[in-house]
């Protein structure tokens, strides 16, 4: 049989089909060196021996910006193959490869630490590489042969069901006093600390903390499943969106409970107390200055902007769902988007150095 008569046109097994398939993983290679280049330009910044020069302020934006713009390109390449009517299995691979470089943030905060605790010999920004690497080759590797699309058979709705009210459990117990909290960094250090020692009386008990995690972990395995099932079909790019933030968060969220639970609690000697300090990486000289810790900026930015964008996505499959008109379910969507692109701008702002005066 042909290549015309399998559906697939001649310039999609080409070479330059391929590198289209693996662009997102290859920008991901070069992830790691964002924030290194970002470090040296803001090091510069902050001598206080001598004036920075336009050149370094230029440089810190520009590769903080990459740092942005490399899981956007992943979320943009996942747009594009979900596009494909008819795929191939190694464009439909290459779609869900593009959807793990959207957590690229993440996925490398959590190595980092894994790397730090297991005292490896690789460094972890080579093993960053090789992650990508291994997944670059599967992608090419692929066949070109047709990708047999499943119907859109929803998932399971008692799942669905739980996964949203698990998420609004979340939301209600943890999650918003958890922003709160850090938004607080406005204001200073000290106004954290004093509001997080209340709350954490809360979701820090020896009751409601299990509970918490149980949950998250739930909302991590329902949200695993539920997207598989639905890559498993055609998806528009709403909710491509909607998936990659769960994919973002799926890795922030395991990430982040090796930090504190295991990495903080129980790996060091003695435990570090997971506070402003530890988050904003206090002792190493903040978010900024800290060679290692940079790359907290947009893990953490995006962290914020994805759990609170992923409800907005959530909000409009439901009221989309209700038989609410489309054109209202998008404009919450995005509203909420906003919103949170906005949150988490003010919560980085503080986590950086920021402060409004209030007096």
């Amino acid at each position: 049989m042909t290549i015309e008569a399998q559906g697939i046109t001649p310039d999609r097994v080409g070479v330059s089909r391929k590198f289209t398939l693996i662009a997102a993983p290859l920008a991901a290679i070069a992830y790691p060196w964002t924030p290194r280049a970002f470090n040296i330009a803001a090091a510069e910044i902050v001598e206080p021996s001598r004036p920075a020069h336009l050149i370094f302020w230029l440089g810190a934006a520009l590769f903080l910006a990459l740092a942005f713009a490399i899981p956007l390109i992943g979320l943009l390449a996942s747009f594009r193959l979900a596009r494909v009517t008819a795929p191939t299995v190694a464009e439909r691979r290459a779609e869900l490869v593009a959807l793990l470089v959207v957590a690229a943030p993440a996925i490398y905060t959590s190595l980092g630490v894994v790397d730090f605790m297991t005292n490896s010999p690789l460094p972890d920004e080579w093993a960053f590489a090789l992650l990508w690497a291994l997944l670059i080759v599967a992608v090419v590797a692929s066949p070109d042969r047709p990708y047999p699309l499943a119907s859109a058979a929803a998932a399971p709705a008692t799942l669905r069901v739980a996964h949203g009210v698990a998420a609004i459990a979340i939301l209600a117990v943890f999650l918003g006093f958890h922003l709160v909290n850090h938004l607080t960094g406005l204001i200073g250090p000290d106004a954290h600390r004093s509001l997080m020692k209340s709350v954490h009386a809360i979701y820090g008990s020896a009751l409601v903390e299990p509970l918490l995690v149980a949950a998250l972990l739930f909302q991590v395995a329902s949200g695993s499943f539920l997207a598989s099932r639905h890559l498993r079909a055609s998806a528009d790019p709403f909710r491509i969106f909607q998936i990659a933030a769960g994919v973002y968060l799926a890795f922030f969220i395991l990430g982040h409970m090796n930090s504190v639970f295991i990495y903080a609690r129980s790996w060091s000697d003695p435990p570090i107390v997971t506070d402003w300090s530890f988050a904003t990486s206090e002792a190493w000289g903040g978010l900024i200055e800290s060679g290692w810790s940079n790359r907290l900026i947009p893990h953490y930015a995006l962290g914020v902007f994805f759990v609170v964008a992923h409800m907005g996505a959530g909000l409009r499959m439901a009221m989309i769902g209700h038989n609410l008109p489309e054109r209202w379910a998008n404009r919450a969507m995005f509203g909420v988007a906003a919103a949170a692109a906005l949150l988490a701008l003010a919560i980085m702002l503080g986590m950086c150095g920021l402060r409004l005066d209030l007096v």
